[in-house]
């Protein structure tokens, strides 16, 4: 078998291929989508049953008859998606037990000396990362 840079093609053959391609159709595009695709290309008609009355439960059972499954929790998170903001103020509920308070960084200090702990320096002969080993023999 001829390796591929060794075919040769005639002119011929050029022509029959440019005319195949030139009569391929336009190829049908899938018409998938996301699940929050979906709803948010439904959002301005979900938003009319909302407005004339029906409630999230009943919006979902309506999305559910019609083969699409999704929980009124995610409904309302697709439609209502979080803003992003510059930055969160703090709040107090910032700092529970699942949130605890950011602790500043701070370079440790060798024990018994804090006459430079207020600066946040460390001497060039103290270690900021591990205490130095010394062998003596």
């Amino acid at each position: 078998m001829a390796a591929k840079k060794d075919l040769v093609y005639s002119s011929d053959t050029k022509e029959e291929i440019k005319s195949a391609l030139k009569g391929l159709t336009d190829k049908p595009q899938p018409k998938s989508m996301s699940l929050q695709a979906l709803i948010q290309s439904l959002k301005t008609d979900i938003n009319a049953a909302k407005k004339a009355g029906y409630t999230l439960d009943e919006i979902v059972k309506t999305l559910s008859d019609n083969r699409v499954e999704i929980a009124a929790n995610t409904l309302k998170r697709y439609l209502n998606p979080p803003k992003k903001s510059a930055s969160k103020p703090t709040t107090e509920s910032d700092n529970s037990p699942l949130n605890p308070p950011k602790k500043s960084a701070s370079k440790p200090t060798p024990e018994g000396d804090n006459s430079h702990a207020s600066k946040g320096t460390l001497k060039k002969s103290e270690s900021a990362l591990s205490p130095t080993l010394q062998c003596h023999d």
